[in-house]
């Protein structure tokens, strides 16, 4: 495979009329991305773990860093941080918890992962309600009515994994039918599954079931992860998503193939390579988590780390160059690997190849084939001149 292959791609966007880069600052272990529209001034927060970090550490440096911003959390993601203080450690920080709240660790992992926020200063942050529990927010713009969901688990632990999915997919579909939504206006989601790999078939036709009875293949097949982590609530799966619904015709959504892998249905998987979200002042892309796998749905590499990790990144930027966007475009990043000590084997390529300033989260999770190590998801902006 070779990121030249993409010139011939009919998906090919140029990247004359997009930014190269947006506003950041990169100070203390915090990186904040700020790319802003009509209606919206948007902060996408990485606070990594660094040596000697404790998680009170990291909270406290991530509602710094929020503050900072003076704009009000859509959604906040604990991820690879140990699970021991739970929630009362968070809400002892940030007071009382009003935004969808993701926690993901393995159990006994070593300190690693961090915090990432999505905070909006200027559009309307409300959140969403099932009942009592917070479970999402709806982010209020002159443009479109979008919806992050997070944290949503099958409720119940001592139900078996396919029951969870099921009770995870219809809080979904409660979440978004609560803010006038419906799953066809899912651009992302993500699924964290403890222990993936002895049920992520079932997983698969779970969803597969659900998005046929949902009509979801008839419309935008959403972007996705599906990870293999557990959480603090001790389900077998948690799920978020983000759904948008305009308000503009000048605003859409499509599914993104990409230019060096196969479609993921065609091995069973039901999820588009990536997803893209067109305003009048930006595009969004939303990579679902990314592998080494090659074109026609094969590991490439496998139980090699050095390779996975150069094919995924090779992916990643296809797809990216695809869209007329580079990696200085990236607001978020999480970078799974399935052995801790394989972490500085990542680090050693993000610096090798000038990726260091990357605003990304590397934390242990399990992929989900037995010999794959690696996975990277992103979302990257380009802010239209």
């Amino acid at each position: 495979m070779a990121c030249k292959d993409i010139k011939n791609n009919p998906n090919v966007r140029s990247g004359t009329d997009v930014q190269d880069t947006l506003v950041r600052t990169d100070e203390g272990g915090v990186q904040i991305v700020s790319p802003h529209g009509p209606g919206r001034g948007s902060h996408y927060i990485t606070v990594p773990c660094i040596d000697g970090d404790t998680v009170p550490t990291v909270v406290e440096r991530a509602m710094s860093a929020l503050r900072g911003t003076g704009a009000t959390i859509v959604t906040m993601d604990i991820m690879g941080l140990p699970m021991n203080d739970g929630l009362s450690l968070v809400e002892g920080i940030a007071g009382s918890i009003e935004w969808p709240l993701t926690w993901i660790a393995e159990p006994d992992a070593p300190m690693a992962g961090g915090i990432q926020i999505w905070a909006e200063s200027d559009a309307t942050v409300t959140p969403i309600l099932l009942g009592k529990h917070i479970v999402g927010s709806l982010v209020d713009t002159s443009e479109a009515a979008i919806c992050r969901l997070g944290g949503l688990d099958g409720r119940i632990p001592t139900r078996t994994p396919v029951e969870q999915t099921e009770a995870v997919l219809n809080q979904m579909e409660d979440g978004l039918h609560a803010v006038g939504m419906g799953f066809g206006d899912t651009i992302r989601t993500w699924y964290y599954n403890c222990d993936i790999v002895s049920w992520y078939g079932d997983f698969n036709l779970t969803r597969d079931q659900f998005f046929t009875e949902h009509r979801v293949y008839e419309g935008l097949l959403p972007a996705s992860t599906g990870i293999g982590a557990c959480n603090v609530s001790g389900s077998s799966i948690v799920g978020g998503l983000l759904a948008v619904k305009p308000k503009i015709d000048t605003v859409s959504m499509a599914a993104i193939p990409s230019p060096l892998q196969c479609s993921a249905t065609e091995y069973g998987s039901s999820f588009s390579r990536a997803a893209e979200l067109d305003f009048p002042s930006c595009r969004e892309i939303f990579i679902s988590g990314t592998a080494s796998i090659e074109s026609e749905g094969a590991t490439i590499h496998d139980h090699d780390i050095d390779g996975q990790i150069l094919v995924t990144l090779e992916v990643i930027e296809a797809l990216l160059l695809a869209r007329g966007m580079k990696w200085t475009n990236v607001t978020r990043a999480i970078a799974y690997v399935k052995h801790a000590e394989d972490i500085p084997r990542f680090e050693y390529y993000r610096n090798k190849l000038g990726l260091d300033s990357l605003p990304i989260l590397t934390m242990v999770a399990e992929v989900c084939r037995d010999d794959l190590l690696f996975e990277v998801e992103l979302d990257a902006i380009a802010v239209t001149t």
